[in-house]
């Protein structure tokens, strides 16, 4: 009697004590089968946490490429592809865009168009950072599905959305998220169709790829061409009908997307083959993107901030024909990589030798290997060049991170890897939430200042023209001179203040504005009435 009680309370407390992990295995069961309900969580969780950012302090474009990209923006919400060339130009010369044949940006048109959408939409091309963030952080979730269980994939999608580069870009007018976007859908497709052809994977692929190749064209097209080689050595093609399938669906979209690209360079420069980016380098880059191609200085500059800038391209490119300072560029370059990815989550990376040997990772460390070679190839780098690396480097700390879990003490049974990898995601939200960045994208505040006089002449009202003057020593990055893509109906033109006879012409041809001056390098800025003398009548201008 005493052992049947014993048994059946046995038997009762195995049932009670197997009641939590039934429920566990069946919530578990069922976000493995909804995983979108699980990814729209990391896009939420993105989302709230770039609003908490911009609540504390809103952004706005402090950059000249934010500003060249914006341009491209406004064009494109006015129905058009480009603009024609402005009269008087010369006054608006500014960097990163073109005025012959047409006035445009130079910068790929991707980030443009998603500008201008969202702000005819939502009324503020912020939200094109936002969605661009939040859609890049849902990718990537999905890409590592493709290596990894769902909780694993989460977790690395959390630690991206959290990550330095990431959460900057969110702020940053460039839409550089678009290329972490756009890599993770070319990698997470890629990794899906090695294993099984199907129409929506070869559909993401070239969704993929025509992302990379507006976004970053250089970077993107390398690592697209990567991945056609991963493709290929896979054995993908003996797949039954795999060559068919993939031409159907893959084919078309990049077709269609080579002959847009093709159209939107022959609207903009001429020429169907001739990006907007050659044209302006053509006409004003004295040194060339790639530290192994020949020079072409110029010193044809209509105004010295041009000059100044171009120069210091010109001494960085030259600086690279040392072989020493060469070497020397190239080391501080790993060195700035290593600190552009760096945050907490970095620590995972300990545990990157075993990952190494991971059969599976082979085609990530491959196609980091083509990207780090790509990076070290071009006269600059700056950290939008490497967006398209991002989800690359987010495969191999989600393993990393793996590996970390397994973690015991040393000569014991006890596995302390879960409680370094809750150390690490509070350490990193904390991190991020301090807005603790390895870099600043934007050089400095000056676009702060420049909203700021804008938001006060539209209250003002009436139209202005601002003549902007620069002294010799202003910095090369502070560009005030940005225009709307319509400038004879902007409220606002901003102008180089050239000679009388120059500055005389302009006011007559956007005649009924008031007239001001901007020295650009006089503390306290300020706006001031300017006056531009009179000829005398017997006097041509």
């Amino acid at each position: 009697m005493m052992e049947t009680t014993a048994e059946q309370t046995a038997n009762g407390r195995s049932r009670k004590l197997g009641e939590t992990p039934a429920r566990q295995r069946s919530t578990a069961v069922w976000l493995i089968r909804h995983r979108w309900v699980s990814l729209g969580g990391i896009g939420l969780f993105s989302l709230l946490f770039l609003l908490q950012g911009a609540m504390r302090s809103w952004p706005r474009p402090s950059n000249m490429d934010e500003f060249s990209v914006l341009l491209g923006a406004d064009t494109f919400r006015h129905g058009r592809i480009t603009n024609p060339t402005p009269p008087l130009w010369e006054h608006f010369e500014t960097l990163h865009v073109i005025f012959t044949p047409t006035y445009a940006s130079k910068y790929p048109p991707a980030p443009a168009l998603l500008f201008a959408l969202c702000e005819r939409i939502f009324g503020n091309p912020i939200w094109a950072l936002w969605l661009s963030t939040v859609f890049a952080c849902v990718a990537v979730a999905w890409m590592l599905l493709a290596w990894f269980p769902l909780r694993w994939s989460l977790l690395g999608a959390f630690f991206a959305a959290l990550h330095p580069l990431v959460v900057s870009w969110g702020r940053f007018y460039l839409c550089c998220n678009l290329g972490v976007l756009g890599a993770a859908l070319l990698l997470g497709s890629a990794k899906r169709l090695t294993r099984r052809a199907s129409w929506s994977h070869g559909i993401l692929l070239a969704s993929g790829m025509a992302l990379v190749a507006n976004v970053r064209p250089y970077e993107g097209g390398l690592l697209s061409l990567g991945v056609a080689v991963w493709l290929l050595s896979s054995g993908m093609l003996k797949q039954p009908y795999a060559w068919a399938t993939l031409t159907r669906s893959a084919l078309p979209l990049l077709l269609l997307t080579l002959t847009g690209m093709a159209y939107y360079n022959l609207r903009v420069s001429g020429s169907a083959l001739k990006m907007p980016y050659a044209v302006h380098a053509a006409q004003y880059d004295s040194a060339p993107p790639f530290w192994f191609q020949s020079s072409h200085p110029k010193w044809d500059y209509r105004h010295e901030n041009l000059l100044n800038f171009h120069v210091w391209e010109l001494n960085t490119y030259l600086d690279m024909q040392d072989l020493s300072l060469r070497l020397k560029t190239l080391g501080q370059r790993l060195r700035i990589l290593f600190f552009w990815f760096f945050d907490l989550s970095m620590i995972a990376l300990l545990w990157i030798l075993p990952a190494l040997c991971r059969r599976s990772l082979r085609p990530v460390l491959f196609l980091s290997g083509v990207l780090l070679i790509a990076f070290m190839l071009t006269t600059w780098l700056n950290s939008n060049y490497i967006s398209v690396a991002v989800p690359l480097y987010v495969i191999v700390l989600t393993d990393c991170l793996r590996r970390v879990n397994r973690t015991v003490v040393p000569r014991t049974t006890l596995v302390i890897g879960p409680l370094i990898l809750f150390l690490l995601a509070i350490g990193t939200f904390a991190w991020a939430l301090q807005d603790v960045q390895p870099f600043d994208l934007n050089d400095s505040d000056y676009g702060y200042v420049r909203a700021q006089i804008l938001s006060k002449l539209a209250a003002r009202g009436g139209r202005h023209v601002i003549f902007v003057h620069y002294s010799p020593q202003h910095p090369r990055a502070e560009e005030w001179i940005y225009n709307d893509a319509d400038i004879p109906n902007s409220q606002v033109i901003w102008a180089h203040d050239m000679s009388p006879s120059d500055n005389r012409n302009l006011i007559r041809h956007y005649p009924g504005r008031e007239l001001w001056q901007f020295d650009a390098d006089v503390k306290p800025q300020r706006l001031l009435p300017k006056q531009i003398p009179e000829l005398p009548a017997n006097v041509s201008p």
